[in-house]
C-alpha cells in the first residue's frame, strides 16, 4: 500500500482505528447473512486510508437494513457514511455529520452500547482531525472508552484508546503514553502486528526523549520491525530523535537521512532542527521550506516548532528583518493557539453539559417506560390500600387518644380520692396523737410513771423508739412533716405555677435544706424535683384541657401553669401523657361530644 506524503503518525492512527473496528463489526449478534456481508465489506473498506467504495457499500447496507427494518445495521450504515475524509467540502462535511447524528439517535433508541461507542469515537476523530480540538476530542474518546468498558471486551475500546493517545500528543499532554503502554502490552499479548507497530512507535517516540540508552528502546523497536517494510524510515526516525535529544547531532543526522524525511513533514522538521544545531542554517531553511506547505497535516505543536525554527535560522543568517517578521508570525500563532485552546475547553464543557443532560433525559425516559405498565396495573390497588390504611390508622388513633383521655380522667379522679383518703388518715393520726398525749399527761399527774414492766421492755426492744433516725439521716416523724409541707405547698398553694421557683426556695418553704428536700421527695414519690413539679403542672393541664368550656390558648396555659417555654410544656406533656396537648384537647372534646 503506498504511503502518501503526510504525517506518518496521523496515517497510522487513522489506519489503526479503522482496522480494529473489524473486530467490533464482526462480533455483532445479528444473523442476517446479506447484512453481515455488507457490514464486513464496509468495515474492510473503512480500514483503508482512501476508503475506496465505502460510501457505495454503506448506502447499499442502509437500503437493505431499512427494507428489513433492522435498526442496528441501519445505524451502522449511517456510521460508515459519517467517516472522516480529508479534502471534503462544507456541504459534504455537514452531510456526514448528519449521518453521525442519526447513528447516535439509533444507538440511543436501540440501547446499543457497541454502536454508541463507535459513534462517540467517530465524533472525537472529527474534532481531532477537522477542528483541531484535542480537549473536546479527548472527551468523546473517554466517553467511548467508558461505554466500551461496559461490554467487558477490551477490543471494543482499543480504537478510542489509540485516538486518545493521539489527542494527548496533539495537546502536549504526556498522559497519552499511559494508553500507548496499555495498548502495547495488549498487542504483545494477543500478537496484533499493526497494533504492535503503532503502539511501539508511539512509546519509542516518547521514551526517546527521556531514556539514557538505546537498549531501553529495544522492546518497542523490535515490535516495529514486524512492519518495517510497510512503514520504512520509522525506526531510523526514532534513533535520530534519540541522538538529537542527547546532543549527538552527527549521529542524529546519519539516522535521519536513512529515514527518508522527504516523505514526511514531521521528519523534515526534525531534520531541520538537527541541521540548525550543526550550524548549517541554509540547509535547515531548505527543509523548513519543504515542510511549510504541509502545515495543515501538522499538529499545532509541530507547526509551532517549525515557525520558531524558521525565525531562529534567519537570525543566525543575519537577516534580522526576516527574522523579526517570522518571530512575529510565531508569536501570533502562539497567541492564536492559546485562544484556540481556550475555545476548545469552552466547547468541551458545553458538550459535557449537553451530553449529561441528554443522558439524564434518556435515563429518565427509560425508567418511565419500564415502570409505566407496573404503575398502571398497581395504581388502583395502591389507592385502595392507602385509603383503607388511612381509615384504620385514623380510627385506631382516635380510639387511642380517647383511651388516653379516659385514663387521665380516671387518674385524676383516683388522685382526688387518694388525696381525700390521705387527708382523713392525717386527721385520724392527729386525733390519736392528741388522745395519747392526753393519756400520758394524766398518767404523769397520777404518779403512775414507774419503770416499765418486762413485757413493755421486750416490746421496746423490738420497736424503734419515737423519733428514731432513718437510713437517710431523717427521722420518720421529720420526714412525714417535710412531705406534708411539700404536699400543702403543691396542692393548696400551687407553688409550681411560679416559673421562678427553685429547688432551694422550695426546700426553704418546706422547712429543710436542699438535700433533705430531695431525699424526702424521692422516697415518697419516686420522682426528682423537676419531674415532680412537671407532673403537678401536667396534671393541672389535663384538668384544663379536659374542660370543654375552657378554650385558653396553649401558650397562655403553658405560662399559667409554670412552664418557662411552650416547647418545655409540649415535651413534658408528651412524655407523661403520650400525645401533644393539642391532640389531647381534640380527643377530649371528641370524647365529650360522643358522651
Amino acid at each position: 500500500m503506498p504511503i502518501p506524503k503526510d504525517n506518518i503518525t496521523a496515517v497510522i492512527f487513522t489506519l489503526s482505528v479503522l482496522i480494529v473496528s473489524i473486530l467490533v463489526s464482526c462480533t455483532g449478534k445479528e444473523s442476517d447473512p446479506d447484512l453481515k456481508r455488507l457490514d464486513s465489506e464496509a468495515t474492510l473498506s473503512m480500514s483503508t486510508y482512501a476508503k475506496d467504495n465505502l460510501d457505495s457499500i454503506a448506502n447499499l447496507l442502509l437500503d437493505k437494513a431499512r427494507s428489513k427494518s433492522n435498526k442496528v445495521y441501519e445505524g451502522k450504515a449511517h456510521f460508515y457514511l459519517s467517516s472522516f475524509k480529508f479534502g471534503l467540502s462544507e456541504t459534504e462535511k455537514k452531510l456526514r455529520l448528519r449521518h453521525l447524528d442519526i447513528a447516535e439517535k439509533i444507538a440511543d433508541a436501540t440501547d446499543n452500547d457497541t454502536l454508541r461507542s463507535m459513534v462517540y469515537n467517530q465524533r472525537g476523530v472529527w474534532e481531532l482531525a477537522e477542528s483541531y480540538s484535542p480537549a473536546t476530542a479527548q472527551y468523546w474518546f473517554s466517553r467511548s472508552i467508558e461505554i466500551a468498558s461496559r461490554l467487558k471486551k477490551r477490543f471494543y475500546s482499543i480504537p478510542a484508546e489509540m485516538n486518545m493517545s493521539e489527542a494527548c500528543r496533539m495537546s502536549g499532554d504526556t498522559i497519552g503514553i499511559r494508553y500507548d503502554r496499555n495498548l502495547f502490552d495488549y498487542a504483545m499479548r494477543f500478537n496484533e502486528p499493526l497494533l504492535k507497530f503503532t503502539a511501539g512507535l508511539h512509546c519509542a517516540s516518547y521514551y526517546s526523549s527521556i531514556v539514557n540508552d538505546t537498549s531501553e528502546l529495544s522492546p518497542y523497536i523490535g515490535a516495529m520491525r514486524l512492519m518495517e517494510k510497510e512503514y520504512p524510515g520509522a525506526i531510523e526516525m526514532i534513533y535520530a530523535k534519540f541522538f538529537y535529544n542527547k546532543g549527538r547531532l552527527k549521529d542524529a543526522e546519519r539516522y535521519i537521512r536513512y529515514a527518508r524525511p522527504e516523505n514526511y513533514p514531521d521528519f523534515q522538521i526534525l531534520y531541520a532542527e538537527i541541521l540548525s544545531g550543526l550550524g548549517r542554517f541554509r540547509e535547515s531553511e531548505h527543509w523548513t521550506e519543504m515542510a511549510l506547505p504541509s502545515r495543515w497535516h501538522l499538529s499545532p505543536t509541530d507547526y509551532g516548532r517549525l515557525l520558531r525554527l524558521r525565525a531562529s535560522n534567519m537570525e543566525a543568517l543575519g537577516n534580522h528583518k526576516e527574522a523579526y517578521a517570522r518571530a512575529t508570525e510565531y508569536e501570533a500563532f502562539r497567541d492564536s493557539l492559546e485562544q484556540t485552546k481556550s475555545l476548545d475547553l469552552m466547547k468541551r464543557y458545553r458538550i459535557e453539559y449537553e451530553v449529561a443532560a441528554k443522558d439524564r433525559e434518556i435515563s429518565e425516559q427509560r425508567m418511565r417506560i419500564r415502570s409505566m405498565v407496573f404503575v398502571i396495573s398497581a395504581i388502583v390497588v395502591f389507592v385502595v390500600a392507602i385509603a383503607l390504611g388511612y381509615y384504620l390508622w385514623h380510627r385506631r388513633r382516635n380510639r387511642f387518644y380517647k383511651d388516653i383521655v379516659r385514663q387521665n380522667r380516671e387518674f385524676i379522679d383516683r388522685q382526688d380520692i387518694l388525696d381525700k383518703s390521705i387527708a382523713r388518715r392525717d386527721a385520724i393520726i392527729t386525733e390519736l396523737e392528741n388522745r395519747i398525749h392526753e393519756l400520758q399527761t394524766k398518767d404523769i399527774e397520777g404518779g403512775d410513771a414507774g419503770t416499765p414492766d418486762e413485757g413493755d421492755a421486750d416490746k421496746n426492744e423490738d420497736e424503734p423508739a419515737e423519733g428514731s433516725v432513718t437510713a437517710g439521716g431523717l427521722s420518720d416523724e421529720r420526714s412525714d412533716e417535710i412531705f406534708d409541707r411539700i404536699r400543702n405547698l403543691t396542692d393548696k398553694e400551687q407553688v409550681w405555677r411560679d416559673t421562678s421557683i427553685t429547688r432551694e426556695a422550695f426546700a426553704g418553704m418546706a422547712g429543710c435544706n436542699r438535700t433533705y428536700f430531695t431525699e424526702v421527695l424521692k422516697a415518697r414519690t419516686g420522682m426528682g424535683y423537676s419531674q415532680y413539679m412537671n407532673s403537678c403542672r401536667v396534671r393541672e393541664a389535663v384538668r384544663v384541657l379536659s374542660d370543654p368550656n375552657n378554650s385558653i390558648p396553649l401558650k397562655e396555659l403553658s405560662a399559667e401553669i409554670g412552664f418557662l417555654t411552650i416547647q418545655t410544656f409540649y415535651s413534658a406533656f408528651r412524655q407523661q401523657i403520650g400525645m401533644s396537648p393539642a391532640a389531647f384537647r381534640k380527643a377530649a372534646l371528641a370524647d365529650n361530644t360522643t358522651e
